[in-house]
């Protein structure tokens, strides 16, 4: 089983509210990498899949491994509250025909800036019941934006 980069990889040349990959090749197995660069504001990541706004996604998410929070038929992943801080995020995902999509997915965040403060980690889980993943954003929501080099990559395998 060798991983391959799976679709186009987009780095951000200038700052904006998406991330995406647009040619994701259909893989079995799949990795995903991202950092965003907050522009400031409450700037935060999501991500969704196929342009899909139609209630399909599911989440349990939790901060610092306490209480979790669910969300149920929601249009995007949101697991990350409203903090104006750089994310880097590593995650994976299934995508076989005819099942739904399950994720799994670790996010880390600065949290205030020098080494007398720990970084906040999010455990995150979700499933995506819309078909065939084509297409994945990363979405960025609150005010703010992604700044330019913020970047989405997929690698895949079957």
């Amino acid at each position: 089983m060798a991983w391959a980069k799976n679709g186009t990889p987009h780095t951000l040349t200038t700052s904006g509210t998406t991330i995406e990959v647009t040619d994701v090749a259909g893989k079995k197995f799949n990795l995903f990498l991202t950092h965003h660069l907050n522009t400031g504001g409450t700037a935060k990541p999501a991500w969704s899949m196929n342009d899909d706004a139609t209630s399909q996604h599911a989440e349990r998410w939790s901060l610092n491994g306490g209480a979790e929070t669910t969300t149920t038929s929601v249009n995007f992943f949101d697991p990350a509250g409203a903090p104006s801080e750089d994310w880097f995020i590593m995650g994976y995902f299934v995508d076989i025909s005819g099942e739904e999509k399950l994720f799994i997915t670790s996010w880390c965040r600065a949290g205030a800036a020098g080494a007398g403060t720990a970084p906040q980690r999010f455990e995150h889980v979700g499933k995506f019941t819309g078909g065939t993943i084509t297409k994945f954003e990363g979405i960025i929501g609150g005010t703010g934006s992604a700044d330019t080099d913020s970047n989405l990559s997929l690698l895949g395998t079957d």
